[in-house]
């Protein structure tokens, strides 16, 4: 696997800090809302999976269990 160099990561960074400085007001609008469609995504996603957690301990671990090995 290859891995960046911390100062290549810090490059990288500044390129895309300097790219995202020079976009228009509008783009920056949208890049926003995309984020944000993307965080409330997450967030119904956590809740849809939480609500149909156990509440036994017990029962927990045997769902995590299941969880793992239905992927298998």
């Amino acid at each position: 696997m290859d891995f960046f160099s911390s100062e290549e990561i810090v490059a990288s960074l500044g390129d895309k800090a300097k790219m995202k400085g020079e976009l228009s007001s509008v783009r920056l609008c949208i890049l926003g809302i995309m984020a944000g469609f993307c965080i409330a995504l997450g967030y119904l996603a956590f809740i849809r999976i939480t609500g149909t957690a156990p509440q036994n301990g017990e029962v927990l671990t045997t769902f995590w269990v299941e969880l793992y090995f239905q992927f298998d």
